[in-house]
């Protein structure tokens, strides 16, 4: 019900096939580090098969440690995208760039132009 990774790359075929097996998921973070594939014309079937806990058990998904570099915003689009049943997104900054809210603020405006697969997330900066 609840996947803790260190980090975790969207590409990653053993991340895929975890979330694949994890039908009941309910709360997956990224602890330190969260990407995507360098292929960006690859988004649409990083997730493919899609997981079945993506279209019903998924509520809240965890970034830590966000830079705010661009891999990292494809990869939070991509997940809020497909996560049907999310009704939390949880970004939290880097410690040097907790404080900076102009970053906190082009994100939060970044994120609200992207389709958002679940109707009631939140998106939650810290």
């Amino acid at each position: 019900m609840y996947l803790k990774l260190e980090w975790g790359n969207l590409d990653s075929g053993a991340l895929l096939k975890i979330l694949q097996n994890s039908p009941n998921l309910e709360r997956l973070k990224f602890s330190e580090e969260i990407d995507e594939c360098s292929d960006y014309n690859k988004d649409d079937i990083l997730l493919d098969p899609m997981p079945p806990c993506f279209l019903s058990t998924l509520e809240c998904i965890e970034v830590g440690n966000y830079d705010g570099f661009e891999n990292e915003l494809a990869a939070v689009k991509i997940l809020l995208k497909n996560a049907m049943a999310l009704d939390e997104m949880v970004i939290t900054f880097k410690e040097c760039d907790a404080g900076n809210f102009e970053m906190q603020e082009k994100l939060y405006k970044q994120l609200i132009e992207f389709a958002i697969g679940s109707q009631n997330c939140k998106i939650i900066l810290k």
